[in-house]
């Protein structure tokens, strides 16, 4: 896989080893992109151009012994020689009807955005193959997801060059290589590389050697950076750098760099989570209060009882599957359950059917001033005559309320002892506690036309805690409210239940 910067070629690199694999060894091959939509574009654009300009790939992708009106080739599949290479979306439906040998997901952070389960449906494409071969590229975003946590799985091949003046080998890297010269105004700035030893002005382009930290793993990975590649000029970097327009210095670490965002801010420290742990341990069963469920690439849930108006978590976990969740919701009987409905609807609507009156389907409208605006009753896509109960959240308002109920002034969240277990670098970084709720950060942005100050929030790492803990505190404020508000009749098959 490829930790990647834009415009160094990578998407193009992988589409020439999909047709390479499908030309000799007569393969299918899966290009899977984050949405369907971009097929078109990337295919006309990116791909058909330089294929077009050879006359073995023209030959190989559209045999000139084929009358034209029989030749597969469009922009969803491209038949070459004896095998095919097949352009889809990340979506399930996508992928189901094609058994492949090969799959390449690019953009693997914007796809998981979208559709988390999405290596996991092309893994089960890859099920009656003899080769299983697989490709991962994509432009960093958080620690530890996405193609960051697939780089450091990997080999963590760094590209090294030799100094022509000391002799000393290195990889480059913007803050070890790179001194910045002239004023800090856009017109002005430039930068000088240099190597890291003796800080003498050196040449970035020489022939170089590829050296991975850990040669003995299974999955090879590389780290690629503009740094690397002819085409960025040092100056334009430089301007890249120092320009603090909003999401600009996020552009420069991530996709010029191929470096994750660490911006600074207040977040839920370790130390908060330290002064959070009780004297309890984790329940196995029980009556909770309220319950969060994060689904995701595993489905992360925490369930609580509210005591005098503070939290005492009593168990928190990671499913693998519905199956799991169902066993677990059911030794905790929680009063109520905020579900984040924004991956796997149908399956999300499902469980929800199971637990009427008390599961509530979250959505999130950021533009609303409340934080939560209460349950309504809505007709589930496809219709199926069973009522459920939607919750619209802004999420952003959970949020702040959320990294200030840690203060450790407050004191209004207890944690069980074994919390203090789930942190470090052994812990599978799923359910790695003390990272992800560090995870989201409160920072402060200026905007530019109005120089106007406003609070905002940057996932930093995975968060799937931070937000089942968001979901939590959601499902504690329906609790509270729904005794006292009418939401309602609710319909089941064909009997009407009161809600409330």
């Amino acid at each position: 896989m490829y930790k990647k910067a834009t415009q160094v070629g990578v998407s193009e690199l992988l589409v020439l080893d999909a047709v390479h694999f499908a030309d000799n060894r007569g393969g299918v091959v899966i290009y899977i992109f984050p949405a369907k939509t971009q097929l078109g574009d990337f295919v006309q654009a990116r791909i058909e151009p330089p294929l077009e300009a050879s006359k073995y790939f023209t030959d190989i992708i559209l045999p000139p012994d084929v009358p034209k009106t029989f030749r597969t080739s469009k922009i969803g599949l491209k038949r070459i020689r004896n095998g095919h290479l097949y352009f889809r979306g990340s979506r399930r439906k996508d992928l189901i009807a094609v058994d492949a040998d090969m799959v390449v997901l690019d953009e693997l952070d914007e796809i998981q955005e979208s559709v988390p389960k999405a290596p996991m449906y092309a893994d089960e494409r890859l099920d009656h193959s003899v080769w299983k071969w697989k490709r991962l590229a994509g432009i960093p975003t958080y620690d530890d997801v996405g193609i960051d946590l697939a780089w450091k799985k990997g080999t963590k091949h760094r590209w090294h060059i030799q100094c022509e003046h000391c002799g000393h080998w290195q990889y480059p890297t913007w803050d070890g290589n790179v001194i910045l010269n002239g004023k800090e105004t856009k017109d002005e700035i430039d930068g000088v590389f240099v190597c890291q030893k003796c800080r003498r002005e050196t040449n970035r382009l020489v022939d170089g050697e590829w050296i991975p930290e850990h040669p003995g793993r299974s999955t090879v990975s590389y780290h690629i950076t503009k740094l690397m590649s002819s085409r960025a000029d040092i100056k334009a970097l430089a301007e890249h750098s120092i320009n603090f327009e909003p999401g600009a210095q996020q552009r420069f670490i991530c996709s010029d760099l191929g470096e994750t965002y660490q911006p600074s801010g207040d977040m839920v420290t370790p130390e908060m989570v330290d002064a959070a742990i009780g004297d309890y341990h984790m329940a196995t069963s029980g009556h909770a209060h309220v319950m969060g469920i994060d689904p995701g690439g595993q489905y992360h849930w925490s369930c609580s009882q509210i005591i005098n108006g503070r939290k005492r978590t009593l168990a928190l976990g990671a499913a693998k599957s519905w199956e799991e969740l169902d066993a677990i919701t059911d030794r905790f009987e929680p009063d109520i359950i905020a579900l984040d409905q924004q991956y796997e609807t149908k399956k999300c609507q499902a469980f929800a059917a199971k637990r009427p009156n008390r599961t509530y389907l979250v959505t999130t409208k950021l533009q609303q001033d409340i934080a939560v605006k209460m349950p309504k009753e809505k007709k589930p896509v496809p219709a199926d005559r069973k009522g459920l109960w939607f919750v619209e959240s802004n999420r952003y308002m959970l949020y702040d309320g959320l990294i200030d109920m840690f203060d450790i002034k407050k004191g209004l969240v207890t944690l069980p002892v074994e919390v203090r277990d789930m942190r470090g670098p052994k812990v599978d970084p799923q359910l790695n506690f003390y990272k992800q709720m560090q995870g989201v950060r409160r920072v402060q942005v200026t905007d530019m036309q109005t120089g106007d100050s406003v609070i905002d929030f940057k996932k930093t790492s995975m968060a799937h805690w931070f937000d089942t803990f968001a979901l939590e505190e959601l499902a504690r404020v329906v609790r509270g409210k729904r005794g006292t508000l009418k939401m309602g009749a609710q319909v089941l098959g064909k009997k009407r239940v009161r809600a409330g």
